[in-house]
Formats: C-alpha cells, structure tokens, sequence
C-alpha cells in the first residue's frame, strides 16, 4: 500500500478507507481532515505588549526599543529569552515611582534558559528593554510565563512553587538583603601533590541560601553581560605555590576562572566540563569557581601540581 500525507486528497477516498475496517471514531478524525494530525503553529503575539501566555516576536524590534510587561500587582513573571544572535540581549526596568531599578538576564544553566524573573509590586511598571551591540534587528522571541504570587523574599516560605524559597529563588537573586550575604559557599585549600585530593562537597539549602549570580563578561564591545546564577559552588582563592590546578568532576560542572564584585562574579570564559571530565587551570587565574550544573557536585577532586 502506498501511503500519501497530501491533504489536498479527495475527502471521499478518505473517508470510504476509513468506514471499511476502522471504529466511527476514527471516521470523525478523518473529516476532520490534516488539521487533526498536523496542529497549527502557536499563535504568536507581535502587538508590542507583554502579558501572561504571550510569545511575542522580536523580528521588528532593534536595539533600544522597549515593550511595557502588563501582569496584576503581586504577580510573579518569568520572562524567557530565546535569542538567535548572541549578541542581543535584553533587561528589565522596574519603574516605582521613586526610583529606577534595571535586571540582566540570568542564565540558568540547568536548563539552558535565559530568563529574566521579577515579582510585580504595589505602583511599579514594568518594561522590557532590548539590547544589541550591532545594528541589526531582533531575531527570535520572548516568552511570558506568570504564577499568581511571585515569591517574598524574607517569610520563610515558597511563595512561587518552584520548590525554593526566600534567598535560595531565583526571583531574589538581586534582593539587596540577600546580595549582601553572597559569601562563598564552600572553599578549598590547596597544598602540592601527585594525587588528585576529593574536596569537600557542599550542599545546598533550599531556604535562605543566596546562590552568587555570575557574569560570562562586563559587556562592552563583547556584548551584553549574560549572567548565570550558581548554585553550591566550591571557591578556590589561593594555594601555597605557583603551578597548575588540575580539576576533575564527576557532576556536570562550570569552572570560572572569575573576578569577584559587591554583586556578581566576573566570569568572563566559564569551562563547561561533563561528569569524568577534568581541565587544567595556571594558579595565575586564580580565584577559581567550581559550580556544579545541578543542585550539588556528587563528587569532585583537585590536584596542585607546582612549579
């Protein structure tokens, strides 16, 4: 038997096929026709204004122009980037009446999103605002997701759902109660040796634990900063002797080689290394960050090999 998937055949030769050997509830799908099997695209928004559910299209949008987010007060709202050019990028402006506050994207690098996540308050406006480094336009889309309550950062409670609450959320990342206490989580000292040495793996609470925000770069001429947030990273600042650190995971991990601020960790080229995997890095780069891509390291080692 030959088969066709040409939905511009004669409805009549569909339907006597089907009425032969098939049940009546068949039959009813087939005079539905291709629609059935073949569902339409999303459809999605190019009306300039972000609400909950939208996908709006970025093809008409260049560097600087904006899109007001209109979601109730109290709102939680995920916005997800999905950018085709890497150099385009975008933030959002919370607006209070009293003063201004903008928000880089965070990468989440379990899954791979570019997101940006705010909370609607009391009197706040709120504005996506899109950035790119060359002249060309957009290309891609935004995606709005909402939940009914975003979470509060300080009532001991998860407020969104999302299994984290208060400092740990993502949503209270840049909280400034929480950026204050952005201390390393766990460190490693290092001394010289031939072997590979187990360090001390830390875990991470799902309460109240600020995980540090990072960024691939200080934007400028390479770009919008891209920002990721970590998780229970392992901090290595310094080590008894000149030499290298050879590093090996057996958890999908990051290494940063990074330079810390007030807010963030300057990463400016993250290794990414699969679980077995190890990389080399010169004691000339220290600080180093070891994140595990996931809620923790099942296991990493170190080795100081010195000069």
């Amino acid at each position: 038997m030959e088969a066709h998937s040409d939905c511009g055949a004669s409805s009549d030769g569909i339907i006597a096929a089907v009425l032969r050997p098939l049940p009546l509830i068949l039959l009813a799908l087939a005079v539905a026709g291709c629609e059935f099997w073949n569902p339409p695209e999303p459809d999605l928004n190019v009306d300039g204004i972000l609400q909950c559910g939208d996908v709006e299209v970025l093809t008409e949008y260049g560097s600087g122009d904006s899109l007001p987010v209109e979601v109730g007060t109290g709102t939680g709202v995920e916005l997800r980037l999905d950018l085709f050019d890497g150099t385009h990028s975008a933030r959002l402006a919370v607006d209070s009446g009293g003063g201004l506050v903008r928000m880089l994207e965070i990468w989440d690098s379990v899954s791979g999103d570019r997101l940006i996540t705010a909370t609607k308050g009391s009197g706040e406006e709120l504005t996506l605002e899109l950035i790119a480094t060359n002249t060309l336009l957009l290309d891609g889309t935004v995606s709005v997701t909402c939940v009914a309550s975003g979470e509060v950062c300080f009532n001991l409670g998860d407020d969104d759902g999302d299994g984290d609450a208060d400092c740990a959320d993502i949503s209270c990342a840049r909280a400034a109660s929480c950026v204050d206490d952005q201390d390393d989580f766990s460190t490693a000292e290092l001394d010289c040796g031939d072997t590979l040495v187990p360090l001390d793996v830390p875990i991470l609470s799902t309460i109240s634990d600020q995980r540090t925000i990072y960024a691939t770069s200080p934007g400028g001429e390479e770009g919008p900063a891209q920002e990721f947030w970590g998780g229970a990273e392992i901090a290595i600042h310094e080590v008894e002797a000149a030499g290298t650190i050879e590093i090996e995971t057996q958890t999908e991990a990051l290494v940063c080689p990074g330079i810390p601020s007030p807010e963030v960790v300057l990463c400016v080229e993250p290794v990414r290394l699969a679980a077995g995997e190890s990389v080399t890095v010169s004691t000339d780069e220290l600080p180093l960050w070891l994140e595990p891509v996931g809620p923790q390291f099942d296991a990493v080692s170190a080795r100081l090999n010195c000069d």
